[in-house]
C-alpha cells in the first residue's frame, strides 16, 4: 500500500519562476541544435499564448477552481522537456 506524500509544508520555499529563469545557465546542446537553453527557455515563456480567449478566462479568473492548486516541479535547466514545458506551465 502506498502513502501518500504531503508537502504543503514546502510551499513557499522554493525557487520562483523568475529567480528559476535568472538563475539557468547558458548552455549548448549541440545535439539538439540549440545554442542557449536560457534563451529558448525565455524565448518559449514570452511567445506563450493562450488558443483562445476562453481558456485564459477560465485560468487567470479568480473564480477558477484551480486557484488553490500548486504545482511541484522537479528540474534542471538543460533538460529540453523543461524548455519546452515549464515556461508554459509558468
Amino acid at each position: 500500500m502506498t502513502h501518500p506524500i504531503h508537502l504543503q509544508h514546502k510551499i513557499g520555499q522554493a525557487l520562483t519562476p523568475l529567480q528559476f529563469m535568472e538563475n539557468m545557465k547558458i548552455r549548448e546542446m549541440k545535439l539538439s541544435s540549440i545554442p542557449s537553453t536560457k534563451e529558448l527557455f525565455r524565448q518559449v515563456y514570452d511567445r506563450f499564448q493562450w488558443e483562445n480567449k476562453e481558456s485564459e478566462q477560465f485560468f487567470t479568473s479568480e473564480r477558477n477552481p484551480f486557484n488553490q492548486l500548486h504545482c511541484l516541479i522537479h528540474c534542471t535547466d538543460w533538460c529540453p522537456d523543461v524548455i519546452w514545458n515549464v515556461p508554459v506551465l509558468v
